[in-house]
């Protein structure tokens, strides 16, 4: 056994659990294999850690658990944000794309 317990559809993959952790289970596309090594070993809270990933089959990563913040912000329509929460989105990305710069 993998260990890999895929519960239902995501769009467009699975959520799942790896030894009791919650993942996001999806195959990948054409482009994924331009970016999976790099990502492989970026750690950085605001930027979604990849897992695992078999060559040009799956990647497995992180779940978020409300999504990408573009399809949450769409499919609540503006009804949960506040300034602050802007804010807070906002140094949350600007940490994640800095950590990306250093790395360059």
């Amino acid at each position: 056994s993998s260990g890999i317990n895929a519960e239902w559809p995501l769009r467009p993959g699975y959520k799942g659990t790896l030894h009791l952790v919650p993942v996001a289970i999806k195959k990948m596309n054409k482009n994924s294999n331009k970016w999976v090594n790099e990502l492989s070993v970026i750690e950085h809270d605001n930027i979604l850690r990849l897992i695992g990933f078999e060559k040009e089959k799956i990647i497995v990563t992180e779940l978020c658990e409300f999504g990408a913040l573009d399809s949450f912000l769409i499919k609540n329509d503006r009804k949960v944000t506040s300034p602050l929460n802007v804010l807070g989105w906002l140094r949350d990305v600007c940490s994640g794309l800095l950590h990306l710069e250093t790395l360059n």
